[in-house]
Protein backbone atom coordinates (compact mmCIF):
# COMPACT_ATOMS: atom_id res chain seq x y z
CA UNK A 1 0.00 0.00 0.00
CA UNK A 2 1.58 3.30 -0.92
CA UNK A 3 2.10 6.01 1.58
CA UNK A 4 0.17 9.27 1.54
CA UNK A 5 2.12 11.56 2.86
CA UNK A 6 0.09 14.49 2.26
CA UNK A 7 -2.59 13.22 4.43
CA UNK A 8 -0.24 14.01 7.24
CA UNK A 9 -2.01 17.59 7.92
CA UNK A 10 -1.69 17.58 11.76
CA UNK A 11 -0.65 20.72 12.71
CA UNK A 12 1.54 21.83 15.47
CA UNK A 13 0.24 23.09 19.04
CA UNK A 14 -1.27 26.76 18.43
CA UNK A 15 0.20 28.22 21.63
CA UNK A 16 3.49 26.30 21.12
CA UNK A 17 4.58 27.28 17.45
CA UNK A 18 3.63 30.73 18.48
CA UNK A 19 5.62 30.93 21.25
CA UNK A 20 8.40 29.38 19.16
CA UNK A 21 7.86 32.30 16.81
CA UNK A 22 8.62 34.31 19.26
CA UNK A 23 11.80 33.53 20.42
CA UNK A 24 13.53 33.11 16.58
CA UNK A 25 12.34 37.16 16.80
CA UNK A 26 13.99 37.90 19.92
CA UNK A 27 17.24 35.59 18.71
CA UNK A 28 17.06 37.90 15.63
CA UNK A 29 16.27 41.73 16.80
CA UNK A 30 18.43 44.30 18.27
CA UNK A 31 17.95 43.52 22.42
CA UNK A 32 15.08 45.48 23.98
CA UNK A 33 13.14 46.05 20.58
CA UNK A 34 10.73 43.33 21.29
CA UNK A 35 8.53 42.80 25.08
CA UNK A 36 7.50 39.54 25.39
CA UNK A 37 4.52 38.22 28.10
CA UNK A 38 3.86 35.15 25.40
CA UNK A 39 5.75 32.12 26.63
CA UNK A 40 4.43 29.27 28.78
CA UNK A 41 7.19 28.91 31.26
CA UNK A 42 8.37 30.70 34.45
CA UNK A 43 11.40 32.36 33.79
CA UNK A 44 12.97 32.75 37.05
CA UNK A 45 16.33 31.66 38.74
CA UNK A 46 15.66 27.88 40.09
CA UNK A 47 15.59 26.74 43.83
CA UNK A 48 19.11 26.42 45.27
CA UNK A 49 18.97 22.77 45.83
CA UNK A 50 18.22 22.47 42.05
CA UNK A 51 21.17 23.62 40.94
CA UNK A 52 23.21 21.96 43.43
CA UNK A 53 21.96 18.56 42.94
CA UNK A 54 22.55 18.92 39.04
CA UNK A 55 26.17 20.01 39.84
CA UNK A 56 26.63 17.10 41.99
CA UNK A 57 25.58 14.31 39.68
CA UNK A 58 27.97 16.14 37.12
CA UNK A 59 30.74 16.85 38.81
CA UNK A 60 30.80 13.41 40.97
CA UNK A 61 33.76 11.87 39.22
CA UNK A 62 35.24 11.93 36.37
CA UNK A 63 33.03 9.06 34.99
CA UNK A 64 29.93 10.01 34.66
CA UNK A 65 27.43 7.43 33.74
CA UNK A 66 23.79 7.84 32.46
CA UNK A 67 22.16 5.14 32.47
CA UNK A 68 18.00 4.34 31.72
CA UNK A 69 15.81 5.66 34.56
CA UNK A 70 13.67 3.33 35.86
CA UNK A 71 10.45 3.12 33.80
CA UNK A 72 8.19 4.11 36.26
CA UNK A 73 10.35 6.45 37.64
CA UNK A 74 13.12 6.53 40.09
CA UNK A 75 12.36 5.23 43.40
CA UNK A 76 14.03 8.48 45.52
CA UNK A 77 11.40 10.81 43.20
CA UNK A 78 8.67 8.62 43.22
CA UNK A 79 8.98 8.15 47.26
CA UNK A 80 8.81 12.22 47.09
CA UNK A 81 5.86 12.52 44.83
CA UNK A 82 4.06 10.01 47.38
CA UNK A 83 4.95 12.41 50.19
CA UNK A 84 4.06 15.50 48.60
CA UNK A 85 0.28 13.91 47.58
CA UNK A 86 0.07 12.41 50.81
CA UNK A 87 0.89 16.08 52.55
CA UNK A 88 -1.53 17.63 50.32
CA UNK A 89 -4.23 15.24 49.68
CA UNK A 90 -4.38 13.32 53.54
CA UNK A 91 -5.28 10.27 51.41
CA UNK A 92 -2.20 7.58 51.38
CA UNK A 93 -0.16 7.19 48.20
CA UNK A 94 2.63 4.57 47.37
CA UNK A 95 4.98 2.85 44.62
CA UNK A 96 2.01 1.53 42.68
CA UNK A 97 -0.19 4.43 42.29
CA UNK A 98 2.42 6.97 40.99
CA UNK A 99 4.34 7.44 37.52
CA UNK A 100 6.84 9.65 36.81
CA UNK A 101 6.44 10.99 32.87
CA UNK A 102 8.98 13.39 30.64
CA UNK A 103 6.12 16.22 31.36
CA UNK A 104 3.24 17.00 32.94
CA UNK A 105 1.96 16.83 29.63
CA UNK A 106 2.55 13.34 28.52
CA UNK A 107 0.95 12.85 31.86
CA UNK A 108 -2.09 13.91 30.69
CA UNK A 109 -1.22 12.01 27.71
CA UNK A 110 -1.02 9.17 29.13
CA UNK A 111 -4.00 9.61 31.25
CA UNK A 112 -5.91 9.89 28.29
CA UNK A 113 -4.67 7.27 26.29
CA UNK A 114 -5.79 4.71 29.00
CA UNK A 115 -9.25 6.36 29.63
CA UNK A 116 -9.56 5.97 25.97
CA UNK A 117 -8.46 1.74 25.84
CA UNK A 118 -10.97 1.89 28.41
CA UNK A 119 -13.59 3.50 27.22
CA UNK A 120 -12.89 3.23 22.89
CA UNK A 121 -15.00 6.36 21.08
CA UNK A 122 -15.92 8.42 24.58
CA UNK A 123 -16.34 11.89 25.28
CA UNK A 124 -14.48 14.26 27.02
CA UNK A 125 -15.80 17.66 29.26
CA UNK A 126 -13.51 20.44 29.90
CA UNK A 127 -14.00 24.17 30.83
CA UNK A 128 -13.12 27.24 28.58
CA UNK A 129 -10.92 28.70 28.39
CA UNK A 130 -8.99 25.58 28.34
CA UNK A 131 -4.67 24.27 27.59
CA UNK A 132 -5.12 23.57 24.05
CA UNK A 133 -3.46 20.33 24.89
CA UNK A 134 -6.61 19.16 26.17
CA UNK A 135 -8.01 19.12 22.87
CA UNK A 136 -5.07 17.83 20.63
CA UNK A 137 -4.65 15.02 23.30
CA UNK A 138 -8.38 13.75 23.45
CA UNK A 139 -8.45 13.68 19.34
CA UNK A 140 -4.84 11.83 19.12
CA UNK A 141 -5.83 9.11 21.53
CA UNK A 142 -9.56 8.60 20.19
CA UNK A 143 -11.88 10.67 22.14
CA UNK A 144 -14.08 13.27 21.81
CA UNK A 145 -13.59 16.62 22.89
CA UNK A 146 -16.71 19.10 24.13
CA UNK A 147 -15.46 22.36 25.38
CA UNK A 148 -17.71 23.21 28.55
CA UNK A 149 -18.91 27.06 27.88
CA UNK A 150 -17.91 29.76 30.29
CA UNK A 151 -20.33 31.12 33.44
CA UNK A 152 -20.03 35.02 34.11
CA UNK A 153 -17.81 34.36 37.09
CA UNK A 154 -15.42 32.15 35.27
CA UNK A 155 -16.42 29.47 36.24
CA UNK A 156 -18.28 26.01 34.31
CA UNK A 157 -21.97 26.94 32.94
CA UNK A 158 -23.99 24.47 34.74
CA UNK A 159 -26.63 23.92 32.43
CA UNK A 160 -24.23 23.40 29.41
CA UNK A 161 -22.86 20.91 31.58
CA UNK A 162 -26.10 19.09 31.65
CA UNK A 163 -26.66 19.53 28.28
CA UNK A 164 -22.90 17.77 27.07
CA UNK A 165 -23.33 15.33 30.19
CA UNK A 166 -24.04 11.88 28.77
CA UNK A 167 -23.52 8.03 28.54
CA UNK A 168 -20.68 8.62 26.50
CA UNK A 169 -18.56 11.10 28.92
CA UNK A 170 -16.07 8.89 30.18
CA UNK A 171 -13.58 11.91 31.38
CA UNK A 172 -14.40 15.42 33.25
CA UNK A 173 -10.90 17.55 33.37
CA UNK A 174 -10.62 20.25 35.42
CA UNK A 175 -7.30 22.47 35.45
CA UNK A 176 -7.30 24.11 38.53
CA UNK A 177 -5.80 27.16 38.81
CA UNK A 178 -6.51 26.95 35.13
CA UNK A 179 -3.67 28.06 31.32
CA UNK A 180 -4.98 30.26 30.64
CA UNK A 181 -6.93 32.80 32.92
CA UNK A 182 -5.67 31.99 36.34
CA UNK A 183 -8.85 30.96 37.78
CA UNK A 184 -9.03 28.42 40.85
CA UNK A 185 -12.25 26.40 41.26
CA UNK A 186 -13.60 26.49 45.07
CA UNK A 187 -14.44 23.88 46.74
CA UNK A 188 -18.41 24.06 46.75
CA UNK A 189 -18.39 24.71 42.69
CA UNK A 190 -16.31 21.42 42.64
CA UNK A 191 -19.08 19.71 44.20
CA UNK A 192 -21.71 21.27 42.18
CA UNK A 193 -19.68 20.15 39.08
CA UNK A 194 -19.24 16.66 40.22
CA UNK A 195 -22.91 16.11 41.26
CA UNK A 196 -23.80 16.88 37.70
CA UNK A 197 -21.33 14.95 36.17
CA UNK A 198 -22.12 11.51 38.69
CA UNK A 199 -25.96 12.07 37.41
CA UNK A 200 -25.60 12.59 33.99
CA UNK A 201 -22.52 10.53 33.55
CA UNK A 202 -21.93 7.53 36.02
CA UNK A 203 -19.06 5.71 36.50
CA UNK A 204 -17.04 8.88 34.28
CA UNK A 205 -13.57 9.56 35.22
CA UNK A 206 -11.84 12.24 36.53
CA UNK A 207 -8.77 14.19 35.26
CA UNK A 208 -7.06 16.48 37.70
CA UNK A 209 -4.67 18.76 36.16
CA UNK A 210 -2.99 21.08 39.33
CA UNK A 211 0.36 21.33 37.51
CA UNK A 212 -0.51 24.96 38.98
CA UNK A 213 -1.32 23.75 42.78
CA UNK A 214 1.71 25.72 44.28
CA UNK A 215 0.96 28.91 42.13
CA UNK A 216 -1.47 30.84 44.09
CA UNK A 217 -1.34 34.25 44.95
CA UNK A 218 -1.32 35.36 48.83
CA UNK A 219 -4.73 36.34 48.68
CA UNK A 220 -7.36 35.91 51.48
CA UNK A 221 -9.81 32.78 50.50
CA UNK A 222 -7.34 31.68 47.95
CA UNK A 223 -6.94 27.76 48.64
CA UNK A 224 -6.40 25.05 46.33
CA UNK A 225 -9.01 21.95 46.59
CA UNK A 226 -7.58 18.57 45.20
CA UNK A 227 -9.91 17.57 43.28
CA UNK A 228 -9.26 13.67 44.66
CA UNK A 229 -10.48 14.81 47.76
CA UNK A 230 -14.13 15.09 46.75
CA UNK A 231 -14.78 12.31 44.69
CA UNK A 232 -14.04 8.52 44.38
CA UNK A 233 -10.13 8.26 44.14
CA UNK A 234 -10.48 5.16 42.02
CA UNK A 235 -11.95 7.19 39.41
CA UNK A 236 -9.45 10.00 39.39
CA UNK A 237 -6.25 10.89 38.20
CA UNK A 238 -4.56 13.70 39.21
CA UNK A 239 -1.39 15.44 37.34
CA UNK A 240 1.34 17.62 38.39
CA UNK A 241 4.61 19.17 37.18
CA UNK A 242 8.29 20.41 38.16
CA UNK A 243 7.39 23.12 35.19
CA UNK A 244 5.57 25.75 37.13
CA UNK A 245 5.52 25.72 40.89
CA UNK A 246 9.30 25.08 41.04
CA UNK A 247 10.27 27.26 37.36
CA UNK A 248 11.89 23.76 36.10
CA UNK A 249 10.10 23.57 32.76
CA UNK A 250 13.22 22.56 30.85
CA UNK A 251 14.28 19.35 32.75
CA UNK A 252 10.97 18.11 31.49
CA UNK A 253 9.25 16.17 34.95
CA UNK A 254 5.88 15.13 35.83
CA UNK A 255 3.72 12.33 37.23
CA UNK A 256 0.29 10.94 37.35
CA UNK A 257 -1.42 9.43 40.63
CA UNK A 258 -4.43 7.50 41.02
CA UNK A 259 -5.79 4.88 42.88
CA UNK A 260 -6.94 3.17 39.93
CA UNK A 261 -3.89 1.16 39.92
CA UNK A 262 -4.43 -0.68 36.55
CA UNK A 263 -4.66 2.63 34.89
CA UNK A 264 -1.43 3.43 36.16
CA UNK A 265 0.28 0.36 35.33
CA UNK A 266 -1.81 0.62 31.67
CA UNK A 267 0.32 3.88 31.54
CA UNK A 268 3.51 2.07 32.50
CA UNK A 269 3.28 -0.07 29.74
CA UNK A 270 2.54 2.35 27.60
CA UNK A 271 5.71 4.56 28.72
CA UNK A 272 7.84 0.77 28.55
CA UNK A 273 7.31 1.53 24.64
CA UNK A 274 7.37 5.10 23.68
CA UNK A 275 9.38 7.76 26.06
CA UNK A 276 10.86 4.69 28.52
CA UNK A 277 10.29 7.24 31.40
CA UNK A 278 11.64 11.26 32.45
CA UNK A 279 15.73 11.34 31.79
CA UNK A 280 17.68 10.28 34.78
CA UNK A 281 19.54 13.34 35.89
CA UNK A 282 16.19 15.54 35.20
CA UNK A 283 14.34 13.20 37.94
CA UNK A 284 17.69 13.55 40.38
CA UNK A 285 16.75 17.29 39.97
CA UNK A 286 13.48 17.01 40.39
CA UNK A 287 13.82 15.01 43.65
CA UNK A 288 16.03 17.48 45.23
CA UNK A 289 13.58 19.82 45.79
CA UNK A 290 10.37 18.20 46.07
CA UNK A 291 10.68 18.95 50.08
CA UNK A 292 9.52 20.68 52.87
CA UNK A 293 11.99 23.43 52.39
CA UNK A 294 11.64 24.06 48.71
CA UNK A 295 7.81 24.02 49.20
CA UNK A 296 8.45 27.93 50.19
CA UNK A 297 10.07 28.63 47.09
CA UNK A 298 6.83 29.30 44.97
CA UNK A 299 5.44 31.69 47.36
CA UNK A 300 8.27 33.71 46.55
CA UNK A 301 7.30 33.89 43.38
CA UNK A 302 3.76 34.52 43.16
CA UNK A 303 4.90 37.29 45.99
CA UNK A 304 6.97 38.46 42.83
CA UNK A 305 4.18 38.23 40.52
CA UNK A 306 0.96 39.85 42.94
CA UNK A 307 2.63 43.42 42.32
CA UNK A 308 2.79 43.21 38.40
CA UNK A 309 -1.11 41.42 38.81
CA UNK A 310 -1.70 44.68 40.57
CA UNK A 311 0.15 46.92 38.52
CA UNK A 312 -2.28 45.65 35.74
CA UNK A 313 -5.73 45.51 37.45
CA UNK A 314 -5.00 49.67 38.26
CA UNK A 315 -4.00 50.18 34.89
CA UNK A 316 -6.87 48.48 33.42
CA UNK A 317 -9.20 50.77 34.88
CA UNK A 318 -8.95 53.62 32.37
CA UNK A 319 -8.73 51.32 29.12
CA UNK A 320 -11.61 49.50 26.90
CA UNK A 321 -9.69 45.90 28.00
CA UNK A 322 -11.29 44.15 31.04
CA UNK A 323 -9.70 41.76 33.56
CA UNK A 324 -11.10 38.96 35.90
CA UNK A 325 -8.38 39.33 38.77
CA UNK A 326 -6.67 35.79 38.89
CA UNK A 327 -6.78 33.67 41.98
CA UNK A 328 -3.36 31.62 40.72
CA UNK A 329 -1.19 29.83 38.13
CA UNK A 330 1.72 32.79 36.56
CA UNK A 331 -1.00 34.29 33.86
CA UNK A 332 -3.36 36.91 33.18
CA UNK A 333 -5.95 36.79 30.30
CA UNK A 334 -6.70 40.47 29.55
CA UNK A 335 -9.99 40.81 28.09
CA UNK A 336 -9.76 42.20 24.90
CA UNK A 337 -13.54 44.34 25.26
CA UNK A 338 -14.10 46.85 22.54
CA UNK A 339 -10.80 46.64 21.13
CA UNK A 340 -12.75 43.88 18.80
CA UNK A 341 -13.99 45.10 16.02
CA UNK A 342 -12.00 48.08 16.19
CA UNK A 343 -9.65 48.76 13.30
CA UNK A 344 -5.92 49.26 14.03
CA UNK A 345 -3.69 50.59 11.47
CA UNK A 346 -6.12 49.87 8.70
CA UNK A 347 -6.18 46.20 9.68
CA UNK A 348 -9.54 44.89 11.61
CA UNK A 349 -9.29 42.92 14.86
CA UNK A 350 -12.09 40.19 14.14
CA UNK A 351 -10.32 38.15 17.03
CA UNK A 352 -7.51 37.55 19.83
CA UNK A 353 -5.06 36.15 17.11
CA UNK A 354 -5.56 39.55 14.81
CA UNK A 355 -4.62 41.32 17.84
CA UNK A 356 -1.37 39.12 18.87
CA UNK A 357 -0.06 40.22 15.36
CA UNK A 358 -0.90 43.74 15.48
CA UNK A 359 0.60 44.37 19.12
CA UNK A 360 4.05 42.10 17.79
CA UNK A 361 4.58 44.52 15.05
CA UNK A 362 4.23 47.58 17.36
CA UNK A 363 6.81 45.59 19.76
CA UNK A 364 4.64 43.13 22.43
CA UNK A 365 4.23 39.10 22.53
CA UNK A 366 1.11 38.20 23.70
CA UNK A 367 -0.15 35.08 23.72
CA UNK A 368 -3.81 34.93 21.68
CA UNK A 369 -6.27 32.73 23.32
CA UNK A 370 -7.81 31.58 20.11
CA UNK A 371 -6.92 28.00 20.61
CA UNK A 372 -8.15 28.31 24.29
CA UNK A 373 -11.81 28.36 22.92
CA UNK A 374 -11.80 32.38 23.57
CA UNK A 375 -10.88 34.36 20.60
CA UNK A 376 -11.70 37.80 22.66
CA UNK A 377 -8.70 37.63 25.20
CA UNK A 378 -4.99 37.23 25.35
CA UNK A 379 -3.02 35.73 27.64
CA UNK A 380 0.21 37.22 29.56
CA UNK A 381 2.82 35.73 31.39
CA UNK A 382 3.67 37.58 34.35
CA UNK A 383 6.46 35.58 35.04
CA UNK A 384 8.38 36.75 32.27
CA UNK A 385 8.19 40.72 33.27
CA UNK A 386 11.56 41.88 34.52
CA UNK A 387 10.40 44.95 36.63
CA UNK A 388 7.65 47.70 36.62
CA UNK A 389 9.28 49.50 34.64
CA UNK A 390 9.43 46.40 31.43
CA UNK A 391 5.69 46.05 32.25
CA UNK A 392 4.86 49.75 32.40
CA UNK A 393 6.47 49.34 28.87
CA UNK A 394 3.96 46.64 27.67
CA UNK A 395 1.01 48.38 29.35
CA UNK A 396 2.12 51.48 27.18
CA UNK A 397 2.27 49.56 24.04
CA UNK A 398 -1.65 47.81 24.95
CA UNK A 399 -2.83 51.75 25.95
CA UNK A 400 -2.20 52.82 22.20
CA UNK A 401 -3.06 49.95 20.65
CA UNK A 402 -6.76 50.72 22.19
CA UNK A 403 -6.38 54.15 20.58
CA UNK A 404 -6.54 52.36 16.78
Amino acid sequence: MQVNLDALTLQPSPTVAFAQRVKRLLRDRPPGTLIDLCGGDAIVPVARDARNAGMTFFSGSNDVVIPYPANRGERKLVEQCAWFLNRTTKLQYGWENLIITPGGKESVHLSLQAIAAACPGGEVVFPTPYWPSFRLLSLAVGLMPKPLRMAPDGGIDLNDLESKLSEKTCAVIINSPRNPDGYVFQEQELDRIIAVAERKATGCFYLADEVYQLNLYPLDGVRHTPLVTRVDPARCVSVMSFSKGFAMAGIRVGFAASHATKLIDFMEAQQSGTTSGASLPSQLIAASVLNEENLAFPGGLMARLLQFRNQILAWVRDTPYTVRPPDGSIYLSLGLGTVLDRTIGGRKVSSSRDFAEIALERGLAVMPNDASGDSSSVRLNLSQVEDEAYLERALSILSELAKG
